[in-house]
């Protein structure tokens, strides 16, 4: 990949900005003919809005409240068209030119702060430890004016989407407009109270636009987008290149509501019935509100989905964590959290985790192979569980030490048994063995009750386990 010298171009550039335009206030002159066009800008946007409470100027950007806008000045890096991109936008301090459209002119932090001065509060990035796949927040409509002459410090003419500018793969085409989710990036530990700092601001990528899930990013896309399996999925649109250093202009608008309240948390909780008419059970479910409400009581899966396009169509994004009853069997589970994940969409039900003491609905869907061991890279602990003749749990399990060599075809494997047949046995057994790998498959029917304590037991040794019922 190549890289170029954009980002330390700007650097200087910003300096001599805020140089420069702390002279023009002290003259209160604008800039002689052929300066700066960026100081020039940055002039401009102080005289026209010196008096106006409503407005936010710093260098590169200015915020409208009244207007509900701000705009970023930026320059187009050296990326060429095909090229794989993975940011639209970037601060001066970032590395990764060589994959972004467009560099900032002001830092992430002012971007930040230009969107919380016109009423747009900051939301949740992507936490992968805590199994936060999906970030939350406030969307905002990105646009781009390009090519833009900064001197004339103009706010009109063509805009273009920010998706315009990148073919996806994913759609076979230029990415759909959908806005970017205001995350406000991860919280950096070395942050205080008083001093709070954003990762976003405190380490590359310094991300302002990320076109895949990253929690250092100020903004994000708004769908499951892994950095591994998008990365080279996604270029510069041929149509919409520019040479590089050619100025642009960024627009961002918050969609409706943008008030805080575009995301919606909802429980929902699913009891199984089962029926002498039908072969395979039915599921009836609970919903309550954050606040407690319940909305739903004993709905069926039709009642469900009305609700949630209700929700939908009031212009909210719809979170869910979804919680199957104690006494449901484990592979009642499976069928259920199977439906859910396939609406687990930008425009369906969000997943989200249930708890720090509540199981990962991913524990529910584990890769068919991957119940042979002999089909998987690597071998994680083993749990049988089963019942003697007197209806008592018994349980065993099996740590495999799986071997190969040149000469002998096939792998063999070394299998150590221990009897655990209660959760307590299980915690003792897998806290003397602590270097094997940190995963638990777990097979053999139970209730979810069940796979809730067997789970509890593992941890802190393991907190990836994943259920294969008998059936």
């Amino acid at each position: 990949m190549k890289r170029n010298h954009v980002a330390a171009g700007l650097l200087s550039a910003l300096f001599i900005l805020f140089l420069a335009s702390g002279a023009s206030a002290e003259t209160n002159e604008p800039p002689a003919d052929g300066s700066d066009s960026l100081t020039a800008w940055n002039w401009i946007m102080q005289e026209r809005f010196a008096k106006d409470t409503n407005a936010l100027v710093r260098p590169g950007l200015l915020a409208l409240r009244g207007e509900r806008a701000v705009y970023v000045l930026a320059r187009w890096t050296e990326l060429s068209p095909g090229e794989p991109v993975e940011f639209i936008l970037i601060g001066p301090e970032s590395g990764h030119d060589y994959e972004a459209l467009a560099v900032s002119v002001c830092a992430p932090r002012d971007v930040r702060a230009g969107l919380e001065f016109i009423g747009v509060p900051p939301g949740n990035p992507v936490d992968y430890t805590a199994l936060q796949l999906w970030p939350r927040g406030e969307r905002i409509a990105t646009s781009m004016l390009t090519p833009y002459a900064p001197a004339l410090g103009s706010l009109t003419g063509a805009w273009a989407n920010a998706e315009s500018f990148i073919l996806s793969d994913a759609v076979q085409g230029v990415l759909p407009e959908q806005g970017f989710v205001f995350t406000g990036s991860a919280p950096d530990p070395e942050g205080t109270p008083t001093h709070p700092l954003y990762t976003a601001d405190t380490g590359d990528p310094y991300s302002i636009i990320s076109l895949y899930n990253e929690s250092r990013s100020l903004l994000d896309v708004p769908r499951l987008a892994p950095q591994g399996p998008v990365y080279g999925t996604q270029r510069l649109n041929p149509d919409q290149a520019r040479p590089v250093d050619t100025p642009l202009l960024v627009r961002l608008v918050p969609l409706p509501p943008a008030d805080g309240s575009r995301s919606v948390e909802l429980a929902v909780r699913a009891t199984p019935v089962n029926s002498s008419t039908q072969t395979e059970v039915s599921f009836v479910f609970e919903v309550t509100n954050q606040a407690g409400e319940t909305l739903l009581e004993e709905g069926t899966l039709q009642a469900l989905l009305a609700l949630f396009g209700k929700v939908q169509a009031e212009g909210h994004d719809l979170y869910i964590t979804l919680l199957p009853d104690s006494a449901m069997r484990v592979a009642d589970a499976h069928r259920l959290f199977t439906f859910f994940e396939q609406i687990n969409t930008t425009d369906g039900a969000r997943l989200s985790p249930a708890g720090e003491d509540e199981l990962y609905y991913k524990a529910f869907l584990p890769n068919p192979r991957f119940a042979d061991r002999t089909q998987r890279p690597n071998q994680p602990w083993e749990l049988h569980l089963d019942r003697d003749a007197e209806g008592r749990r018994t349980g065993r399990l099996d740590l495999i030490e799986e071997s190969w060599t040149d000469e002998a075809p096939g792998n063999t494997y070394d299998v150590q048994s221990f009897r655990v047949d209660t959760p307590d046995a299980l915690k003792e057994t897998l806290e003397a063995h602590p270097d094997h790998l940190k995963v638990l498959f777990i097979y053999g029917e139970l209730t979810c009750g069940e796979a809730q304590r067997w789970s509890r037991a593992a941890r802190p040794e393991i907190r990836t386990v994943y259920f294969y019922p008998a059936d």
